[in-house]
């Protein structure tokens, strides 16, 4: 029932609590359908967009009321078979409550399958929905966020986070072929992780449209000499320097004379191997969606036979670990001092 004839029929009801009336007001203001899941025993609603303006009207919600705003990306557990990682109730299975008002969409872009990376290794099961501190859960189903087109002048290709892995595979672009043809690029955004500190330009990234926590859209991409993108907004205009100063910290270098990059967000965008250029957009990699929301992202071809997981080769050191575990700390405070994204 359509949210107005249910107020024509029995009245526009009050809201009991905080999280009442952010679904009620997420039904009222997105185009997009929204379920209510909060049978499962926590506060936890799913939106299924009809374009990235209903994704920015929820992050604004959600900063308001104090909500966590994830992706939707159900994953394969351990040992191989159709559970997921701590797999919350889809809505059927919770009796959710519809507010929205659009038909059902298809179903998720990340299939029922899932996968693990050609190494047999799974992706970090910290992209667990459920592990957000008790706070309450608004999750983004992508289904409606997955256009792949081609860039004729440059020959690129941009591609929303919805976008399959498969799909990208077709289209030439090689470092997708390990991944499970049935992930969406978010999912591959957020664990692509193995490569050796400085190595980040061979995932082929070339810029991301970013949703930051405070609202700030803004698009990063190469930053130096070959660099065309301006910073546009204030935020970025901060973050971007503040972000340099870290890179150059003892932490950050203690980190960077490892084989492996040790920490959990790719800080070692800004500190390239020659003679690739610092890219801003490489900072996203890995990020466990976790920085901040990805509107867009412009592909060109990569390194085929990418190294999805971290390497399996000798543990860092203990002043390693613990130089990541601070760079880890405030690369996220800096991105996201809302702690809007979870981590």
């Amino acid at each position: 029932m359509q949210p107005s004839r249910r107020a024509f029929l029995f009245g526009r009801q009050t809201p009991r609590t905080p999280w009442d009336a952010f679904v009620q007001r997420l039904g009222r203001e997105a185009q997009g359908r929204v379920r209510d899941l909060s049978g499962t025993g926590v506060n936890r609603a799913r939106l299924i967009p009809v374009d990235r303006g209903d994704v920015r009207q929820a992050r604004a919600l959600c900063a308001e009321y104090g909500v966590m705003l994830r992706p939707r990306w159900p994953l394969p557990a351990p040992d191989g078979n159709d559970a997921r990682i701590a797999r919350l109730p889809d809505a059927e299975d919770a009796g959710g409550v519809e507010t929205g008002g659009i038909h059902d969409a298809a179903a998720s872009p990340f299939g029922e399958s899932g996968g693990v990376s050609a190494t047999g290794h799974l992706p970090f099961a910290l992209l667990d929905l459920e592990a957000s501190d008790g706070r309450p859960v608004l999750e983004i189903d992508l289904s409606n966020l997955s256009t792949l087109m081609r860039l004729p002048q440059t020959g690129q290709w941009l591609a929303e986070p919805g976008c399959q892995v498969g799909d990208l595979v077709a289209a030439g672009l090689p470092q997708f072929r390990d991944a499970p043809a049935d992930w969406c690029l978010a999912v591959w955004m957020a664990t692509a992780q193995g490569w050796a500190a400085g190595k980040t330009a061979a995932s082929g990234i070339v810029d991301v449209d970013v949703l930051l926590s405070d609202g700030t859209v803004e698009r990063l991409g190469a930053f130096g000499a070959s660099g065309q993108q301006p910073l546009l907004s204030a935020t970025v205009q901060r973050l971007v320097p503040s972000l340099f100063q870290l890179s150059v910290s003892p932490d950050a270098v203690l980190c960077r004379d490892e084989h492996d990059w040790p920490c959990r967000y790719r800080l070692d965008a800004l500190l390239p191997t020659a003679p690739s250029e610092v890219n801003l957009a490489h900072l996203l990699l890995g990020h466990r969606g976790e920085l901040a929301w990805i509107e867009s992202i412009t592909l060109m071809p990569g390194e085929a036979d990418m190294p999805h997981t971290l390497p399996a080769g000798a543990p860092h050191s203990h002043q390693a670990t613990g130089a990541a575990r601070r760079l880890q700390m405030q690369m996220k405070q800096a991105f996201d001092p809302l702690d809007l994204y979870g981590g």
